[in-house]
């Protein structure tokens, strides 16, 4: 009995202990034309990502860089996307409308929006997984480089109701201990009588 009250106080402590947390995966980036980058990650955390992706190019065009973001176990929060570039004195590398979507494990859009956005409320359950996605053009000549930054905030773990087979186990174990008291209680009353 004291192993069973052991086991289940440790699996209630580790309830308790187990902390929301998303790990965000090495970029894949999707380009046509003349381009191949080089990707190097400048910087990570257990909320921050920036990766910095260099041009190896005379021509620009699209480029797409995704990101794939797991969790341990389920959980709300916010992601923001931003991204910057440079090439030289000229001026901005982004060219046009950066769009970001946020993908679910299936491929299917969840939402979009423009880089520099913020996704609030997204919610990713334990074992799937959620893709970022930047998309849009880099400027033709003299390109040098783009960074990309992906941040978590308000991350939170989604309370789960606990399921029935839980409930019966526990009726179950609570029953098996009142039946071994009183067959207990039996032989005690034999044996002292």
């Amino acid at each position: 009995m004291k192993k069973l009250l052991l086991g289940v106080c440790l699996m209630l402590a580790s309830f308790v202990l187990n902390a929301a947390s998303i790990t965000i995966g090495n970029p894949s980036v999707t380009t046509s034309g003349f381009f191949s980058p080089t990707v190097t990650q400048a910087y990570q955390s257990s909320t921050l990502r920036i990766d910095d992706v260099r041009s190896g190019y005379l021509l620009g065009g699209p480029i797409s860089v995704a990101w794939e973001l797991e969790a341990t176990q389920d959980t709300r929060f916010s992601l923001g996307v931003f991204g910057s570039g440079t090439y030289g004195m000229n001026g901005s590398l982004l060219l046009g409308p950066w769009t970001v979507s946020i993908l679910n494990g299936q491929g299917e859009v969840l939402t979009t929006g423009v880089l520099g956005s913020v996704f609030d409320d997204l919610v990713l359950q334990a074992g799937d997984t959620i893709t970022a996605v930047v998309a849009g053009s880099i400027r033709l000549i003299g390109s040098r480089s783009f960074t990309t930054t992906l941040f978590l905030s308000n991350l939170e773990s989604v309370e789960l109701p606990l399921p029935a087979a839980i409930w019966l186990f526990g009726s179950v174990l609570l029953g098996g201990w009142a039946v071994r008291r009183r067959s207990q209680k039996r032989v005690r009353l034999i044996c002292t009588a």
